[in-house]
């Protein structure tokens, strides 16, 4: 248990490249802080910081343990939280911004497990497109965002954090009725003559059919159905509105 603060005492050193700032900010003494970092490093068997009249810097040990130390921390105050929550019952209101793919795959079983674990807690989800909710994010507007990115650097920024949650590849669906289901080898050719239903929202996976046409030097298919909706476009009943009863769609996250 004592490892655990001190890792907290070397967390703050790091960050502040001052043992006496650190103490500053723990609120305890320089000689105490100093003696639990002496017996972090003693119990790990390596010198974590550098020490110089100047201040102290991460050894490359340190760097190598200052990653992990983060995380367990993390771990750490995420434990507290959740204990004390469902202990007492968590109160107050989570507000949640996502992706229209993740509402559809994710939220429901999001929410049931909310509800469930915390029925104090008040929810609200705002569904939409990361362009839009990342600002929010950034303003306050909402506490996370889950959702696909259109770029890499789309979330950068030093007051917000990323998570990876999972990789996924786009792909194309076909219904179980259309001819090509038959086929073991579709050509691209004769996906352009199938009518697609596609998300309009998803400019990711459209650049991408637009290059896998582009790339056989043929157009793109000419009958579309176009629709925010992901439930609706997997949708069987979705072939209705094609006249050989084949759909098509690219999800991606």
């Amino acid at each position: 248990m004592d490892q655990i603060w001190r890792i907290r005492h070397f967390l703050a050193v790091a960050e502040f490249g001052s043992v006496q700032s650190a103490a500053r900010n723990l609120n305890i003494s320089q000689p105490a802080l100093s003696k639990s970092l002496r017996l972090l490093e003693e119990h790990l068997r390596t010198p974590l910081f550098d020490r110089s009249a100047r201040g102290v810097v991460l050894t490359e040990m340190g760097q190598v343990f200052y990653r992990r130390a983060r995380d367990i921390q993390a771990e750490w105050d995420g434990s507290l939280i959740e204990l004390s929550a469902t202990r007492d019952g968590a109160q107050g209101e989570l507000r949640i911004g996502i992706g229209p793919t993740y509402a559809v795959v994710f939220m429901p079983r999001v929410l049931g497990r909310l509800t469930r674990d915390y029925p104090n807690l008040r929810v609200s989800v705002r569904t939409g497109m990361g362009t839009l909710l990342i600002p929010a994010l950034q303003a306050g507007e909402i506490s996370l965002y889950a959702g696909g990115l259109r770029r890499p650097d789309e979330a950068s920024g030093d007051t917000l954090e990323e998570l990876f949650l999972y990789d996924q590849s786009n792909c194309i669906v076909a219904s179980s009725t259309a001819p090509l289901v038959s086929h073991s080898d579709v050509p691209v050719e004769e996906l352009a003559r199938c009518p697609w239903v596609m998300l309009s929202y998803d400019s990711i996976a459209r650049e991408q059919i637009d290059r896998l046409f582009k790339s056989r030097g043929i157009l793109g298919p000419k009958s579309v159905v176009s629709t925010e909706s992901l439930g609706l476009a997997l949708e069987p009943g979705a072939g209705r509105w094609l006249p050989d009863k084949s759909a098509s769609t690219a999800p991606t996250p």
